[in-house]
């Protein structure tokens, strides 16, 4: 009996010893995968420029966001309705078009509670493997989403028949090791786990590259699926990116949307690109990036220029040229012109480099049409045509299938040549574009070449078979631009538009994008029609009641195409349709709708347009407004007479009107134009008075503006603003009126000095607003962490108010640790006050967890774990977090923690999940870990 009891005993204990030395293996093996893949993210820290041999840090580019919610998306007219008539107040700005919200990365998954799928659209060169690229490298430095174990990116392009031929049997977990390039297949153990899986993001990169979709791979359970299926099997977590396409079988949660750089993006990759290391770069080569940047920046005043730089491919080929001294001209840029210039340079680039000379006849103006490189461009045409019309982006190269080798010999060039000229590259025996649009422009100019022959009867052929189908546009309005160049045959340019238009005609849209491409469309006989057609069309959508597909496709039509949107003809008829009718939501509010959303893409709307609008604007049209507001945010010119109509309307004082012309004033004010003296009294009246803070949100901001000016009024502003702190009886006034002076306080000095005393004494009289507290309490800390002398002032208010004033307490929280560490004493004292409120308590444990990762409470670790651990055991649920964070980081630094702390712990482990909304469960399992249980 003694002798079972003892086996019993032995064969548990080896039982526990196998199984604690499994998850020992187990978690040394997750953090060697890990280590592994943010040392591959890491060492990709620069992104190579298309063009040469470039490089820019991948944290100096900026891709922005925005979220499209499908119910927002189907019920924006419903909603643009039903929220003016039942509260009489226009919608916010971003709700406006597409339901669009500028998000930022770190927020991209809290509106996501379970599985976490997303669709990122993008057009051709808007950034989209960019954004992959820089969200692995964020994540590899622990700056980004830390609740994923790993982040997993895989290229849709990558992913072919070569790579994975029919006749092996691939696993998902085999794709990732490949693709991410470990050196190591031991884990694939943790690859079939599916709670490792449920920790892990996968990224898709690129869906409309991925022509092999007959590939299929087996989940970690065992069964066959098409490749995107197996994927989403296997992972919860899954984002696909592709162009603007519906990608069928992806179960997606949201959509978002890559729409570019925005200003702050442009001026941040120019700096960049441009960027003079006077310790590394030689005299001449400061001179050319100096030049180089001036350059661009006398193009960048040209709208169009201006609009194509928030596509970054864009934005590289215009910075590149201009670095080299190559400048557009401004009457008439389209993609085929930037494509042609960029392939002419990187001719003459290839040219100079390969005779080390710099000959007069490199520089020619027309340098493709040397013998020597004919053979090279047909080879590039006759490979981008191959591609495309095998829906392909790479062509093998082997001694099976030598694609490649037989078109450069029947062109007699050697690849070498070819390659060395940049668009096009050879890796692993595979061909492609350095990028599809590059592609696209070659398909073109072949397609352009069989028309030019004598019998064009194979264009004809292609453009009726292949003219419906989206993907060939781009090629299709490419070629009308190359066959509508100076000195091209015009019976061919008119032959290409008679396929187009017959037996049955192209998409408006398309025709729009191939006479937009043409320098002289007028020569077209189709042109005349065009018009009349796009006149038609516009009246007949705009007519229509409800939401239609077509005011949508009227978008499309218009967008884009400045000759359209700016011709005589379509002008007169916007500007008539949008003055002639009065009533809610009839043409002309459609019309204005339409155009608003066009405006925000930073379209230049034609002046006649932008002066009824002017008109519509006194009447208090929302779209009117906006599409003025767009106007000027985007630095087009000041409609004449439009600041006497904003000043007529505010003295009308009508909310609705309001908040249109606060809006408009706040962007004129944005793009440095002066505002009339009269309007400050308007403004302060206004927010003395209204009550609306979606009226108060741009009045402040035009104020703010005024005050870190330092302008005439500066002054008599200050002192209105803290006359409606002191006695204004709304709540709302009085936050908005501290909004403008925190605004102020954080981008100049000029009043920090004269505001502190009366935030002082501010901070301690609000009562019961605390949105006005926060911002008093802001503002406080900023002028506390600035160098003027009232510096220790401010901060002495923040402290001596913290007990009182969760706002202040919260500023102290982010305060620097070196103004901290004098108030530990206070900060333990919340934490052990029985009665204080549990908030304050919250905020006290993440003050202290800032301190301990500091190590500036080791001689109070003792109490700081006995306070920790009691709001453990309370009930209030709030401040359990923050403890437990705290906790962490002291479970980090000593891999242990008191017993009754750790069973403490254990308890929140065991807890019902529905119970646990803020996953307190998994965050205490952490904590336990840290310290070996």
């Amino acid at each position: 009996m003694l002798r079972q009891a003892f086996d019993d005993l032995h064969e548990k204990n080896l039982t526990g010893i196998i199984k604690n030395f499994y998850e020992r293996f187990q978690k040394f093996l997750e953090e060697k995968f890990t280590k592994e893949l943010c040392q591959i993210y890491s060492k990709n820290n620069e992104i190579r420029l298309l063009i040469g041999e470039k490089t820019l840090p991948i944290e100096s580019l900026y891709a922005r966001l925005a979220i499209i919610g499908q119910s927002e998306r189907g019920n924006l007219g419903v909603m643009l309705r039903s929220q003016k008539i039942e509260d009489g107040r226009p919608v916010t700005h971003e709700t406006l078009f597409e339901a669009k919200q500028p998000i930022a990365l770190e927020k991209l998954f809290e509106h996501l509670d379970h599985k976490k799928r997303a669709t990122v659209y993008g057009s051709a060169g808007i950034g989209k493997s960019t954004l992959c690229h820089y969200i692995s490298y964020l994540w590899a430095q622990q700056k980004l989403w830390p609740q994923f174990k790993m982040i997993f990116w895989i290229k849709f392009r990558n992913l072919t028949e070569k790579r994975y031929p029919e006749d092996r049997d691939f696993k998902v977990s085999d794709v990732l090791i490949r693709e991410c390039d470990f050196r190591s297949e031991e884990y694939k153990s943790l690859l079939n786990k599916k709670e490792f899986r449920d920790q892990c993001l996968l990224f898709l990169d690129g869906y409309d590259e991925f022509s092999y979709h007959t590939l299929e791979l087996k989940s970690a359970e065992g069964n066959s699926f098409k490749a995107l299926e197996a994927f989403q099997r296997d992972f919860d977590h899954v984002l696909v990116t592709t162009r603007p396409q519906k990608i069928e079988g992806f179960q997606e949660v949201s959509e978002i949307e890559i729409i570019g750089f925005d200003q702050e993006g442009i001026s941040k990759y120019v700096q960049n690109f441009f960027s003079i290391d006077k310790e590394v770069d030689s005299p001449e080569e400061v001179k050319k990036k100096s030049n180089g940047r001036h350059a661009f920046e006398v193009q960048f005043n040209n709208p169009l220029i201006r609009s194509l730089c928030h596509i970054p491919i864009n934005l590289e080929i215009f910075c590149s040229l201009a670095y080299e001294g190559e400048a557009f001209s401004a009457d008439h840029i389209t993609t085929t012109i930037i494509y042609d210039k960029l392939t002419d340079w990187l001719i003459r680039r290839f040219f100079r480099e390969k005779t080390s000379k710099n000959l007069v006849d490199i520089l020619a103006p027309r340098p493709k049409n040397k013998k020597e490189i004919i053979g090279a461009m047909k080879s590039l045409e006759e490979l981008a045509w191959k591609a495309l019309d095998q829906n392909q982006l790479y062509l093998e190269n082997t001694e099976d299938n030598p694609k490649i080798t037989e078109i450069f010999k029947e062109n007699d060039v050697e690849i070498t040549d070819v390659t060395k000229i940049g668009p096009f590259r050879i890796d692993n025996e595979e061909g492609h574009f350095i990028h599809l649009t590059f592609q696209e422009f070659f398909a073109a100019q072949y397609l352009a070449r069989v028309f030019r022959k004598v019998c064009a009867e194979e264009g004809k052929n292609i453009v009726v078979c292949k003219k419906f189908y989206p993907r060939y546009s781009l090629v299709m309005s490419m070629t009308a631009g190359i066959l509508s160049k100076e000195n091209c045959d015009q019976d061919a340019l008119q032959n290409y538009f008679n396929c187009l238009c017959s037996p049955k005609s192209a998409d408006l849209v398309l025709l729009a994008q191939c006479f937009e491409e043409c320098t002289k469309e007028s020569r077209i006989s189709q042109y005349e029609d065009f018009i009349k057609t796009c006149q038609g069309f516009i009246k007949d959508v705009v007519s229509e009641e409800e939401d239609s597909p077509e005011k949508d496709r009227l978008v499309h039509l218009i967008h884009g195409h400045p000759k359209l949107l700016h011709h005589p003809e379509i002008v007169r008829t916007i500007a008539q349709i949008i003055q002639s009718q009065s009533e809610p939501y009839g043409m002309g509010h459609a019309m204005r709708e339409t155009l608003y959303k066009i405006a925000d893409k930073a379209d230049k709307i034609p002046h006649e347009i932008i002066m009824a609008s002017i008109n519509s604007l006194k009447k208090g049209d929302l779209y009117a407004a906006y599409i003025i507001e767009r106007h000027v945010s985007y630095g087009y010119e000041l409609p004449e007479g439009l600041l006497d109509a904003l000043l007529q309307i505010l003295k009308k004082f009508k909310n609705d009107s309001i908040r249109l012309t606060t809006i408009i004033l706040r962007g004129i004010e944005r793009k440095g134009h002066d505002l009339p003296e009269e309007v400050v009294p308007l403004l302060i009246d206004i927010l003395r008075s209204v009550s609306n803070e979606e009226i108060l949100d741009p009045t402040a901001a035009v104020l703010s503006s005024l005050l870190i000016k330092g302008t005439t009024n500066a002054k008599k502003i200050l002192e209105e603003i803290f006359q409606i702190l002191k006695y204004s009886d709304s709540r709302v006034c009085k936050k908005f009126a501290a909004m403008v002076l925190k605004s102020a306080v954080q981008h100049t000095t000029n009043f920090a000095n004269e505001t502190l005393e009366k935030l002082v004494q501010a901070s301690k009289n609000i009562q019961e607003e605390y949105d006005t507290k926060i911002v008093v309490a802001t503002v406080l800390r900023e002028i506390a962490e600035g160098s003027t002398q009232y510096a220790e002032e401010a901060l002495n208010c923040l402290i001596n108010t913290m007990h009182t004033n969760k706002a202040c307490l919260r500023e102290l929280q982010n305060m620097p640790c070196t103004s901290l560490v004098t108030i530990k004493e206070e900060i333990i004292g919340i934490l052990k006050n029985p009665e204080c409120d549990p908030e304050f308590k919250g905020i006290a444990c993440l003050t202290i967890k800032k301190l301990i990762i500091e190590d500036e409470f080791v001689s109070h670790e003792g109490v700081i774990i006995e306070g920790l651990t009691q709001l453990l055991k309370e009930p209030d649920y709030r401040p359990k977090g923050s403890a437990i964070a705290a906790l962490k980081e002291i479970a980090k630094k000593k891999n242990t923690l008191p017993k009754e702390t750790l069973e403490e712990l254990e308890k929140i482990t065991t807890m019902n999940p529905k119970e646990d909304p803020f996953d307190y469960i998994s965050f205490a399992g952490s904590v336990l870990r840290e310290c070996g249980v």
